[in-house]
C-alpha cells in the first residue's frame, strides 16, 4: 500500500505541469516586503572596513479590476510609501525614514505573471529607480575629485544595491516575480527572467562592452508540502561578474591609461525561492540571499582606492486576499 502511494506520488511530480495565473475579477492581494542590507566598506588609507546596516520595507496591494477571456488581467497597483531604517552609529541610533511614493498603476497582467502595460496614475514622480547611462567626461578620472568619481560609480553600484534588496521599478522587483515559463514544465526545466541591465562584455566582439540584460535563471522544483499545505516550489539563480571599467572608459573614447580608470570589478550572487499557490500560482512567499562586491582601482596602484562588500536578504509575503 505505501509503496502504491509512493510510486502515484512520484508519476504525479513526473507529469508536466502549467503555472499559469489565474485570476478573479474583484480579488485584492495584500503584501509585505521587507529587506536588509548589510555593507562594509573602506578607502585607501583605511587599514579596517566600516560597516552600515540599512533595511528598507513597504507594502502594496493589487486588486483585479477585470479578467479577459484570454486570461489577460486588468490590475490597479498600489504602493503608497516606504521606509527606509538606517542602522545605528557611534553617534546615533537607528533611524526611519518614511518617503511617501503614492505610486498608483492600472497594469495589464498576463498568465505568465508579466506585466505587459502600465499606466501610470500617480500624480507626483517621487522616485526614479530606472537604469541611468553614466555621464561621459574627457577628464581623467583620476584628476575627478572624489565625489566626482562617486557620480559615475554611483550609477553602477547603486543598481548593483537595488539588484540585491530587490527594490526598483516592477521589472526589477520582486512584487510580481517570478516570471512563468510559457507551456508546460516538467520539474528540473530551466528558462529566464530579466531582472536588470549591466555592462558586459558582448560574446565574441574581443573586449567590446555594453549595457545587457542581466537574467535570472530559474528552475521549477515541482510541488512541495509544507504545514499539510502544497506549493508550487521554483529557484532563481542570478550572477553577475563584469568589469565596468571597460565600459566606462569606452563612453569617454579612453584608454585604462588615459582615464586613470584601471578596473571597476562588481560581482553578486543572489538566491531566492519562491512558493507559489498550488491552485492560482501566485506568489504566497519568496525569500533571497545576497553577496556581492566592487572596488575601484586607478592606475599606478595596485590597491584599490575604494571598495564595497555587501550582504543582504529580502523576502515578499501575501498578507491576504480579499
Amino acid at each position: 500500500m505505501i509503496s502504491t502511494l509512493i510510486a502515484t506520488a512520484l508519476v504525479a511530480q513526473s507529469q508536466p505541469l502549467e503555472l499559469y495565473r489565474s485570476f478573479e475579477k474583484g480579488k485584492t492581494y495584500n503584501y509585505s516586503v521587507r529587506t536588509h542590507l548589510q555593507s562594509e566598506s573602506r578607502e585607501v588609507g583605511q587599514n579596517t572596513f566600516i560597516p552600515s546596516d540599512v533595511d528598507i520595507n513597504y507594502d502594496f496591494n493589487y486588486k483585479i479590476v477585470d479578467v479577459k477571456s484570454s486570461g489577460m488581467a486588468k490590475v490597479l497597483y498600489q504602493r503608497p510609501a516606504i521606509s527606509q531604517i538606517d542602522g545605528e552609529t557611534a553617534d546615533r541610533g537607528p533611524l526611519t525614514t518614511k518617503i511617501p511614493l503614492d505610486w498608483r498603476m492600472e497594469l495589464e497582467l498576463s498568465p505568465v505573471n508579466a506585466v505587459t502595460g502600465i499606466k501610470d496614475l500617480t500624480k507626483e514622480k517621487k522616485i526614479n529607480s530606472h537604469w541611468l547611462q553614466p555621464k561621459v567626461t574627457h577628464r581623467s578620472f583620476s584628476s575627478m575629485s572624489m565625489g566626482e568619481r562617486q557620480d559615475i560609480v554611483s550609477q553602477f553600484v547603486g543598481e548593483l544595491q537595488r539588484l540585491v534588496l530587490f527594490i526598483g521599478g516592477l521589472d526589477s522587483s520582486l512584487d510580481f516575480a517570478p516570471r512563468l515559463p510559457l507551456g508546460e514544465v516538467e520539474v528540473g526545466e530551466k528558462w529566464r527572467q530579466t531582472m536588470s541591465y549591466q555592462p558586459m562584455e558582448i560574446k565574441g566582439s574581443g573586449g567590446q562592452f555594453e549595457v545587457q540584460r542581466l537574467d535570472m535563471d530559474l528552475v521549477f522544483n515541482g510541488m512541495k508540502e509544507k504545514n499539510g499545505v502544497q506549493y508550487a516550489s521554483i529557484t532563481g539563480l542570478l550572477n553577475l561578474d563584469t568589469d565596468a571599467a571597460k565600459y566606462i572608459n569606452q563612453a569617454m573614447r579612453m584608454t585604462a591609461n588615459q582615464s586613470g580608470l584601471a578596473k571597476l570589478p562588481m560581482k553578486l550572487e543572489t538566491k531566492i525561492e519562491f512558493e507559489l499557490d498550488a491552485k492560482t500560482f501566485a506568489t504566497k512567499r519568496a525569500t533571497s540571499s545576497s553577496k556581492g562586491n566592487w572596488s575601484i582601482f586607478i592606475s599606478g596602484f595596485n590597491d584599490p582606492v575604494q571598495e564595497e562588500r555587501i550582504t543582504g536578504r529580502a523576502s515578499i509575503v501575501l498578507n491576504s486576499i480579499k
